[in-house]
């Protein structure tokens, strides 16, 4: 499975999400910033950390390559502490661990794609590291931090955060007052560490009220929804022996109250957020794999050894294969047709062209032709029609927009921005991208 996941760093499909994250870091690389100059509703971290390395990577093709081998580092970091936290429990913990994450589809999938919530993830899992044991001032202070510059990757941590926070509050609840304040200041002051110079960094930039705009308020309005079931299901039938056996054992297995908490608080998210994609399953996968291997470290040594207990480790083994056969599938998904588009867009465009996208991702190493430059469904929506309209008719319009990518988003456009776009533009020759016709 881990050489199967190396191949796939250069091979499988490219999710859109990756390539808008890669424009986002590729455009902070040529000295825009997020939010003032382009739109962006995910956190800043991300697209600011990778704009140094991006800035030195001369192939987008290269940079995708790189940024899903960043991901490969926090995918391993998650299964390490994962595998700690139940080697101090149980046995043989760390091996049941393996196994449970490796075979999580949802999980290793969304791990292995360049997206802000792995990060987040492995953030949140150091902050359930230390909310499981006894708190002092110092590991207070990195809770808080960690708490902060997860957010600062994606907010959505802040459900399976607040759930492990309340149960952990509820261990040690029998503390002092004046401890607990001390250790709530301290958390304080982690939290707020990071957010103070983040809003600095805003606002020396000239960018702190697009920050609270796109990052605050637009989600906080976000109109898109859709049932969280069709995921669910998917996850539930393809990993079947992995959600039952965590069922057991947050029922029946002892301790880990904390993992416990953050899952409610995961549930909690999964019925509140507006959208829940599979890469919102990150955050529960650690906790849920840690609940399985309770569950098998509680049920199995009441087995007698030998056949019924070899017979059961069969059984459990057998009902994780679908997890491994849709991952198996994924990954050979091929994602050369992409590359091909990619080169097209480099190969017929200057560095200087602009290129307007909808929802592709093509254009990655090109300058994006309207602020709003990527306007899937769900951005569609919360954009009045006449600026949808017009933004979209003058970034076409404007001399420097050299071509523009015919997607499956872009026929959601208004009828006079597809019929402007025929009139001025004529297919390239390559892919989905089409050139001025003026030019």
């Amino acid at each position: 499975m881990i050489a199967l996941r190396v191949t796939a760093l250069w091979t499988r499909y490219y999710d859109t999400d990756e390539l808008q994250h890669l424009h986002a870091a590729w455009c902070v690389s040529q000295g825009q910033l997020i939010y003032r100059d382009f739109f962006e509703h995910h956190g800043p971290l991300l697209p600011l950390i990778l704009a140094h390395a991006v800035s030195r990577i001369a192939s987008p093709i290269h940079a995708l390559s790189f940024s899903r081998g960043f991901m490969l580092l926090g995918w391993a970091f998650l299964i390490g502490i994962t595998c700690r936290m139940a080697e101090q429990s149980w046995k043989n913990g760390s091996r049941w661990i393996l196994l449970f994450l490796f075979s999580f589809s949802t999980f290793s999938i969304k791990a292995l794609e360049l997206r802000p919530d792995v990060p987040a993830a492995c953030f949140l899992m150091i902050a359930l590291w230390i909310l499981s044991r006894p708190l002092d001032v110092q590991r207070a202070f990195i809770l808080g931090a960690c708490a902060a510059l997860g957010t600062l990757f994606t907010p959505k941590i802040i459900y399976p955060l607040a759930g492990a926070v309340l149960a952990a509050a509820w261990l040690f609840r029998r503390e002092t007052g004046r401890k607990q304040a001390g250790h709530a200041a301290a958390a304080a002051l982690g939290l707020l560490l990071p957010w103070g110079i983040t809003v600095f960094y805003f606002w020396t930039k000239g960018g702190l009220r697009p920050l609270y705009q796109c990052f605050w308020v637009f989600n906080a309005h976000f109109r898109g929804t859709f049932s969280v079931f069709p995921f669910l299901m998917d996850s539930l039938r393809q990993n079947p022996m992995l959600w039952l056996l965590a069922a057991v054992g947050f029922v029946m297995a002892p301790g880990s109250c904390v993992l416990r908490g953050a899952l409610v608080g995961w549930g909690f998210g999964l019925w509140r957020l507006p959208v829940v994609y599979p890469q919102y399953y990150l955050f529960a996968a650690p906790a849920l794999a840690y609940l399985a291997a309770a569950a098998c470290e509680t049920l199995l040594p009441k087995l007698k050894a030998g056949t019924p207990r070899t017979a059961a480790v069969l059984v459990i083994v057998a009902g994780l294969l679908p997890g491994f056969a849709a991952q198996i599938r994924d990954f050979r998904v091929s994602n050369q047709p992409q590359v091909e588009e990619i080169r097209c867009v480099m190969e017929r465009t200057s560095p200087q062209d602009k290129v307007f996208d909808v929802w592709t991702g093509i254009p990655v190493y090109r300058p994006h032709a309207w602020y709003f430059w990527f306007l899937h469904t769900e951005i569609q929506a919360m954009l009045p029609p006449e600026i949808l309209e017009k933004g979209c008719l003058q970034a076409l319009a404007d001399p420097a927009c050299r071509a523009f990518i015919w997607g499956d988003s872009f026929q959601q456009l208004p009828q006079s921005v597809r019929t402007f776009a025929r009139a001025h533009y004529a297919p390239a020759g390559c892919g989905r991208m089409f050139i001025r016709k003026d030019r």
